[in-house]
């Protein structure tokens, strides 16, 4: 892929979706008492 295609619109876009759809996403949150909690089981 050569540098203008990369950073033309439409491929940036079709690469976010991309690597949204393939990403093992986790989330942390903090309690009452600022400790960290993992909420999903990634």
């Amino acid at each position: 892929m050569k540098i203008e295609e990369f950073f033309n619109q439409h491929n940036i876009i079709d690469l976010s979706f991309f690597n949204f759809r393939n990403a093992i996403t986790a989330a942390y949150f903090a309690n009452d008492a600022l400790e960290v909690q993992k909420v999903n089981g990634n």
